[in-house]
């Protein structure tokens, strides 16, 4: 090999491995090339031959692997190979020739070892891999028989057990190699007993193995050289049950033959009948087979046996579906009405698991009539079963055969349970064959409604409802509502109340635990009274540009139904809401608490969890709205007002109480609001509007013609005082209060200083002017504000005296209390004829107080109110970050204090001062070249301003101008305008519950006469039709004063993608409906015809049904929406149950 060599000349590096990890010694001996190995002998100081490639083999693992005994012998004997080195998997190289029936090269191994006398055969044969196989095992799994006898007459020993203490003769038994058995049992005799006695970790001998993967010949040959055909396992299975459980029907067989004991049981108490009937077997053959083998006898013992549940074989059949295993069962004499330990017989398990062909046969045999309404344990029959599994041919079946309507032990018929089920088709063959079923009470006087809410069954709720069921109440006085509300079932409470026909029945009922369903669906679903909300608009089924396209609200879901007892003595306290006003945070605040131990799914029994709870089980408050007949009676004796009504508009209200943003928001509730509006809202709003107009026009009067005065005064008083000679005595100066010309023009270090002038003499220091003439204007204008004042502040007391603690909390109420206390201080003493000072700077605060009034006024107005909230929002905003960083401004105020107060700098002269100056500095009115540059230089002014420590002055100004008008100003501005469109938003929501709390007020004060002519049930649009176009001022004033609510937010509302969803779902839906009741004829049809041609397969011995694996068990708390915070948007499962029918 001229290239090998060649290579090694150039001092190439051997240990290089290439994609499949291989070195050149890996490849060569993978590819028989001896004479590359042998090339690589004559350099072996440069090859190392204990390279690991591949999972850590070295070349001689890959020639033990492949059987290359030369390329194996030229490793041994030019490379020294070590046999004893195990790969990364653990196995040694003779465990690999082992494994993969390498005899020639596991022959080399072991003639090298006693050539060179370092290990005899006997101690290779007994080298263990990571398993704990010796040679001898890999050579059984790997089935060649060549290798096997070479490891025995190597010295292996078949006794040999690994670490599950599997001997090699298992192995064998297991892998149905005979040849291999009987070669080990010929070769070595005396270790045959053992091999036959012995036992795995699980208690099989051999015959076991053999018996578990039906190898009968081995089994045969195993029972002829005498092993125990009747030894047991750790689970006390003899062969005969372990190949009967495993299904090797041709080893149960020959084992009968061969004498195995058919009585034995398992751990279980379970019989060969019992495990042939479970697993399919062929009972016919086994009968067969047992006669021949002259144990019949045993063999009718065995049909009635149980097993540890009270089973017999006659269950099991019934349970899985075979066929004939029944009818040979029920040949051989089975009895076909033994019970279980839970008192079932196999025909409740037939129709348990919708074996319809198993039931059949159960009912033509000769006791099949007495067997049909046999209880079980819980009192359920056959039909209770098949009804509640929702098997309809077989409930249809034993309604055919004369299956009576029993009750269980619950006091529940066979519709209860299919309703509690979901099973529709079943309910509606039912409901067919004994309509009566429908309004039956159990024994708690729960109706097949009251259990299809319990277990959250939205289809047979709507099912239900669709046949006309009464929507009674139980014992406990609660309806079927009721228990959707408590336990939050949004399906079952979106079936009833978005039901077509019996929706506003539902809306209507009335409990004690929930006296306004309404209201009782706001506080803890407000998704669901969404849908409702939805489910009131509607549109005309034409195009939307037609004249005829009209859109209908119907605001009854708006209502609460009257609070008057209802039918059969059940009523519940009417949700009256209190007379004080709703204060506008509670929009802000949840109002549902929770009761401690409240059951949150029916983990409890139902009448457990609600005696636990009793009057304290409602999750949600009601207080508000809690006033009785009689209460109300007590509380017009209390105000002496035989009109006093409760409060008004409590759906509404509700909304605001309880925080449901998304339900004020909805078009429904925002047209609500508008049809209020614009029936007497808007005229009640402008008239305030127009009188408090005509008071801001004599306060602004007022105001001006008092600076007139004021300005008149001080022009006479000037005039006056320019007459007096002023001279330079200091008396004389402080008793005019003005200097003279030579003391107020001074020098000072060569700087001429001009005084300012000086301001007015204050009217207090002036006894000319105590006594006050004004106008007849001024009079009449404070007259009238007098008036207004003592109005409102009585009218104020009184909302003070109603609302109480809420009052106070509410901040926009501070307002009005200083515009009047600053307008009372203002004009009363122009009415004694004096005139003070102090009364201008009320004036100044009532101007602005009054005109800020009339901003907070407009928010009732929808246009522009929503900017005068907004502005609130943000001014709120402001107002929360400057407390926060007024900590800057006291520090820089602070700083430049003591840094220019001995400056002569009259703006950082003390303390308050400096502050107003920084607060200004931030706002940009920094004064650089007046303030730091000039008297930095020395620039002559009139102050005669510098600075005693610039540079300490400059470093604070450099960090003041990074930090307060950029950083500072640049947060507030993002905070105040950066998420604008959350602050749209939630000013929107605010100004919606300002709205309602404005209308509920006003309903509360007027007639109830009044309000009945103006209010409306419904409202239609038609948006296309020019006879309903309004007048230019009216179109006016809904631009600047109304709610902006057009057909676009309906188009979103109505035609959304999810109406498109589950339009497209419901034809989907009933294509696939279609489908599977096609596919099912054309299988029996199949059937027939298969019957007919006798053709016969496996599948013919398996009746239909359910697995019993895939049986579902029944739960109350199946559904995924267990928890309001989990739960999805429902609005189109609403719509979906709306349209849909029962599946």
């Amino acid at each position: 090999m001229p290239p090998v060599c060649a290579c090694f000349c150039s001092s190439v590096d051997t240990s290089i491995l290439n994609e499949k990890h291989q070195a050149p010694i890996h490849l060569a001996t993978e590819l028989n090339n001896v004479k590359a190995l042998e090339a690589m002998g004559r350099h072996k100081d440069k090859v190392d031959a204990m390279l690991g490639g591949e999972h850590g083999r070295t070349a001689l693992h890959i020639a033990a692997i492949y059987d290359h005994d030369q390329c194996a012998r030229v490793l041994i004997s030019n490379f020294s190979a070590c046999r004893r080195k195990a790969c990364a998997n653990g196995f040694y190289p003779i465990h690999e020739a082992a494994k993969n029936a390498s005899s020639r090269t596991m022959e080399v191994i072991l003639q090298w070892g006693e050539t060179n006398c370092m290990y005899t055969r006997e101690e290779m044969m007994s080298l263990y891999d990571a398993e704990g196989n010796v040679p001898l095992h890999s050579a059984v799994h790997g089935g060649d028989i060549k290798a096997v006898e070479l490891c025995l007459r190597s010295g292996a020993r078949i006794s040999t057990q690994q670490h599950d203490l599997s001997t090699p003769v298992h192995l064998a038994c297991a892998q149905g190699a005979g040849d291999i058995v009987r070669l080990m049992f010929s070769m070595q005799p005396q270790e045959k007993a053992q091999c036959l006695a012995s036992c795995d970790a699980q208690k099989m001998t051999p015959l076991h193995c053999a018996a578990m993967f039906d190898h009968p010949d081995i089994a045969e040959y195993l029972a002829a050289e005498g092993t125990d055909v009747n030894a047991k396992d750790k689970e006390s299975r003899t062969p005969l049950l372990l190949a009967a459980s495993r299904g090797g029907w041709r080893t149960v067989i020959a084992l009968i033959r061969l004498g195995a004991n058919i009585r034995v049981k398992d751990s279980n108490s379970r019989n060969v009948l019992h495990l042939v009937v479970m697993n399919g077997g062929r009972l016919d053959e086994l009968a067969a087979t047992v006669v021949n083998a002259k144990a019949q006898k045993d063999l009718h013992e065995l049909l009635n046996e149980k097993d540890s549940t009270g089973c017999s074989p006659l269950h099991y059949a019934s349970r899985e579906g075979h066929i004939r295993s029944l009818e040979n069962l029920i040949r051989l004499g089975a009895c076909i009405n033994l019970k279980n330990h839970n008192n079932e017989s196999p025909l409740h398990f037939a129709a348990r698991f919708g074996r319809y062909n198993t039931v059949r046969q159960l009912l033509d045999s000769e006791k099949g009539s007495f067997i049909i309404n046999e209880s079980d344990g819980e009192g359920l029959t056959p039909l209770h079963i098949a009804s509640q599994q929702g098997h309809t041919r077989v409930v249809q079946l034993l309604l055919n055969r004369g299956a009576l309507l029993h009750r269980d032990h619950m006091g529940r018929n066979p519709l209860h349970l299919a309703a509690m089920s979901g099973y529709t088709q079943t309910m509606e063959l039912l409901q067919s064959v004994h309509s009566h079923l429908l309004d039956q009470l159990d024994k708690d006087g729960n109706t097949a409604l009251h259990l299809a809410t319990m277990e959250n069954k939205p289809n047979s709720i709507q099912l239900l409802l669709s046949m006309n069921c009464k929507l009674l109440y139980n014992y406990r006085e609660l309806s079927a509502i009721d228990y959707a509300i408590y336990y939050k079932y949004p399906e079952a409470a979106l079936a009833m109340v978005t039901h077509d026909e019996r929706a506003q029945e539902v809306l209507e009922l009335k409990s004690d635990k929930h006296p306004c369903v309404t209201l009782a669906l706001i506080a803890a679903m407000p998704r669901v009274f969404e849908s409702v909300q939805d489910k009131c608009i509607t549109k005309a089924n034409c195009k939307k540009d037609s004249k005829s396209f009209y859109i209908k609200y119907n605001f009854d879901c708006l209502r609460c139904p009257p609070t008057a007892p209802a039918e059969g003595g059940h009523h519940g306290e009417g949700l009256l809401q209190s007379q004080q006003p709703l204060p506008l945070p509670a929009l802000n605040v949840s109002r549902v608490f929770s009761t401690p131990g409240a059951p949150r799914l029916l983990s409890l029994p139902l009448e457990h969890s609600l005696e636990q709870e009793g009057a304290q089980s409602i999750k949600y408050d009601f207080f508000p709205y809690k006033l009785s007949q009689r209460k109300v009676a007590m509380r017009r004796k209390e105000l002496a007002n035989p009109r006093w009504n409760p409060e008004p508009l409590k759906t509404i209200n509700a909304m605001v109480v309880h925080g449901r943003v998304e339900l004020l928001a909805h078009p429904l509730s925002q047209k609500y609001l508008q049809m209020k509006w614009h029936s007497y809202g808007k005229y009640f709003h402008l008239t305030n509007l127009l009188l408090y107009s005509i008071f801001l026009l004599f306060v602004t009067c007022f105001s001006t013609e008092l600076m007139c005065f004021m300005h008149e005064h001080d022009r006479n008083k000037a005039a006056n005082l320019t007459q007096v000679d002023v001279t330079d005595d200091p008396i004389m100066e402080e008793e005019t209060g003005f200097q003279s010309d030579r003391r107020r023009h001074g020098r000072l270090d060569g700087l001429e200083i001009r005084a300012a002038p000086m301001p007015p003499m204050p009217l207090w220091e002036m006894d000319d002017m105590n006594r006050f003439a004004g106008t007849p204007l001024m009079y009449a204008c404070s007259v009238i504000i007098l008036i207004y004042v003592v109005i409102n502040t009585i009218r104020e007391l009184l909302q003070l005296y109603q609302q109480r603690g809420a009052y106070l909390l509410d901040a926009s109420n501070l307002v009005p209390w200083l515009l009047y206390s600053s307008a009372a201080f203002t004009v009363l003493p122009m009415f004694a004829g004096v005139l003070r000072e102090q009364q201008v700077s009320f004036a100044s605060l009532m101007v602005f107080l009054a005109w800020f009034n009339l901003l907070l006024f407009l928010q009732r107005f929808d246009r522009v109110g929503i900017y005068v909230v907004m502005f609130l929002e943000i001014l709120q905003t402001l107002i929360k970050v400057l407390l926060i960083f007024s900590i800057l401004i006291i520090a820089f105020g602070l700083a430049f204090y003591i840094l220019l107060s001995r400056g002569n700098h009259l703006s950082f002269n003390n303390v308050p001062m400096s502050l107003i100056r920084i607060f200004s500095m931030m706002l940009g009115e920094i004064d650089f070249l007046g303030t730091y540059v000039q008297p930095f230089n020395l620039i002559q002014d009139a102050e005669q301003r510098w600075l005693p420590l610039p540079l300490t002055t400059f470093l604070v100004l450099g960090m003041f101008m990074v930090i307060m008008p950029i950083l500072l100003m640049n947060l507030l501005i993002g905070l105040a305008v950066g998420d604008i469109e959350s602050v749209r938003r939630n000013a929107q929501l605010k100004r919606l519950a300002m709205q309602v709390v404005l209308h509920t007020e006003l309903e509360r004060k007027l007639p109830h006469f009044m309000l009945e002519k103006v209010d409306k049930m419904e409202l239609i649009e038609y948006p296309n039709n020019e006879c309903s176009r309004i007048g230019i001022i009216d179109t006016l004033f809904r631009k600047w004063f109304c709610n902006p609510f057009n057909d676009d937010e309906m188009d979103s509302i109505t035609d959304g993608p999810e109406d498109i969803f589950s339009e497209e779902l419901m034809k989907t839906k009933q294509k696939l409906k279609e489908i599977t009741t096609a596919l099912e004829t054309q299988h029996m049809l199949l059937r027939l015809v298969v019957q007919k041609m006798e053709i016969k397969t496996e599948a013919d011995d398996v009746d239909e049904g359910v697995s019993s694996k895939d049986l579902k068990p029944l739960s109350g708390g199946n559904s995924k929406w267990t928890s309001p915070r989990v739960r999805k948007k429902l609005r189109a499962v609403g719509r979906s149950y709306s349209k849909s029918s029962s599946m």
